[in-house]
């Protein structure tokens, strides 16, 4: 049993359809059949890019998660963000690095 709370609608992404099974409890149930596939195609991945000395950014900017993902990174010799972050960091991140927007040391991330 893997859940989230259901979201209002408009709150959620129309696209996660599919990939739940049922609503129990105003809980959204995910399709656990069809996830594990996909984690182990995303692990595959995160293996060759770290293989690659690839970069991985670790992200988890809820509360409840921020030792985990902190920890997670931090072991692996990665970057994380923890907390919430400039919209655009990752689509547009020359331009919000150039907007002096981030502390130096956050710099290399855009840059490299």
């Amino acid at each position: 049993f893997l859940g989230k709370k259901k979201m209002q609608t408009g709150m959620w992404n129309p696209h996660m359809k599919p990939y739940i099974a049922d609503t129990l409890l105003d809980t959204h149930i995910v399709d656990l059949d069809q996830t594990l596939p996909m984690l182990r195609t995303a692990l595959d991945y995160l293996k060759a890019v770290a293989e690659a000395d690839g970069v991985i950014l670790f992200v988890g900017t809820r509360p409840q998660f921020e030792s985990i993902v902190r920890k997670g990174a931090v072991r692996c010799g990665e970057y994380f963000v923890t907390h919430r972050w400039v919209g655009g960091t990752l689509t547009n991140c020359m331009e919000v690095c150039a907007a002096n927007l981030f502390k130096k040391d956050s710099l290399s991330v855009c840059l490299s």
